[in-house]
């Protein structure tokens, strides 16, 4: 939810997007709207399914990641095939603050797991959650919200890949790493 906000302000910071964010209008209801169908409703009915049908959400839990999967891979493939070109030059200007983004991601997402006393494989999610949580939410508001503007989509991309792709690096990583830390579960 603290997307729009954060958009904002980093807009405001570089001088060429704060006039461009000043030409831009956007609806707050349909920002709640697009909110309430990208993250909201898949949240709620999974964690509704998990509380009440555990067992019906182990039989659906793989097609269902497969599924937004291939939805998520399918917006990605399109975005990538039409702006290829503008893509490579971009990504040398966008990489270092993606990477950058990236690894305060992880180190804010551990540490304050750590601090927060989780155990190690509660910190390990809550690393990967952060370094995955926003990536197919930037580029589904970047669709929603400004499709004639290709370069907000194309911003999302390269940030998206890096942390994807580095995010499923340290959980192939993990898997292979034993979980033994002696923390026990927060009661």
């Amino acid at each position: 939810m603290a997307t729009p906000l954060l958009f904002a302000f980093w807009a405001a910071l570089n001088p060429e997007t704060e006039a461009l964010f000043e030409q831009i209008r956007i609806d707050p209801v349909r920002v709640v709207t697009v909110l309430l169908i990208m993250l909201i409703v898949p949240v709620t009915a999974g964690m509704s399914i998990r509380a009440t049908r555990p067992e019906t959400a182990d039989a659906i839990r793989p097609w269902v990641r497969r599924g937004a999967g291939i939805v998520f891979a399918i917006v990605v493939a399109t975005i990538l095939l039409g702006n290829i070109g503008v893509l490579g030059d971009f990504a040398r200007t966008a990489l270092p603050p993606v990477l950058t983004t990236f690894g305060v991601a992880v180190v804010l997402g551990w540490g304050l797991a750590r601090a927060s006393g989780l155990t190690a494989a509660d910190r390990r999610a809550v690393t990967l959650e952060v370094a995955f949580q926003n990536v197919a939410l930037a580029i589904g508001l970047a669709i929603a919200f400004f499709p004639e503007l290709a370069g907000v989509a194309i911003t999302s991309i390269p940030w998206g890949v890096v942390h994807l792709t580095l995010g499923f690096a340290i959980a192939a990583v993990w898997m292979r790493v034993p979980i033994a830390d002696g923390l026990s579960a927060p009661t």
